[in-house]
């Protein structure tokens, strides 16, 4: 059942970005896809990959609402969105966004 899913996350944005780390952050998901409130601890799950490349997407964990992306290559666009995880309940994906990584 959708319902009991946490809701996607949304508002990423660029926190910092040195290039070859950027630091990336999003709103915390606090209700279910049904409008209830989260009841657990809400993990996310950060995916990206270099824009231009047909490679396998990185992921990372983490229980914040911000994650920083290293060992990037300078100069070169990534795509990346998130997904919430409540109670063995995943999301659906936020929407994808891309960032440069800064020369």
């Amino acid at each position: 059942m959708d319902g009991d899913r946490p809701k996607a996350p949304d508002g990423l944005s660029v926190v910092w970005n040195y290039g070859n780390r950027v630091n990336i952050s999003w709103n915390p998901v606090t209700s279910r896809m049904d409008d209830s409130a989260v009841a657990g601890v809400v993990a996310y799950t950060l995916y990206y990959v270099e824009a231009e490349k047909t490679g396998q997407w990185t992921t990372l964990q983490t229980n914040n609402t911000w994650v920083v992306m290293n060992d990037l290559k300078r100069d070169a666009l990534y795509s990346l969105y998130v997904m919430a995880t409540e109670n063995g309940k995943t999301s659906r994906s936020s929407s994808v966004v891309t960032v440069l990584a800064q020369p």
